[in-house]
């Protein structure tokens, strides 16, 4: 990707795509891949079941996350829990309310922080067995 220092243009020339982000003008090689291959093409069926499956949970995770306060990196293990259980074929009913069960009482008061992920839970099982001795 190449840098161009002066006057920003956008768009597709002679088979390169010029865009601006954070205020950069960037170039690169224009991609063979476009909307209608994305969403024809059988090698895309994986990409595209997660775009489901993301937008699904995203905003589910953004309901439960709004309700309680801010915590670093919540939202986005949230979002991972309930794509983990959209991938298990669980019902998006039935993951929202194992999320409200986990994070929010009755009330919609918090209830738990952020969960203790499988490697967090094996490092504290261990460190209380290597402290207990």
């Amino acid at each position: 990707m190449a840098t161009i220092p002066y006057s920003f243009i956008s768009g597709t020339v002679n088979g390169f795509t010029f865009y601006v982000v954070n205020g950069r003008q960037l170039v690169r090689s224009k991609t063979s891949i476009n909307h209608q291959r994305f969403f024809s093409d059988p090698a895309f069926a994986p990409q595209r079941q997660y775009s489901e499956w993301l937008k699904i949970a995203s905003p589910m995770a953004s309901a439960i996350y709004r309700q309680l306060p801010p915590q670093k990196g919540l939202q986005q293990r949230i979002t991972g829990t309930i794509m983990r259980w959209l991938k298990q074929g669980v019902a998006p009913a039935v993951a929202y309310e194992r999320l409200q069960s986990i994070y929010l009482n009755n009330n919609g008061e918090q209830i738990s922080t952020l969960p203790l992920s499988n490697k967090e839970k094996e490092f504290a099982s261990f460190h209380s067995v290597t402290t207990a001795e």
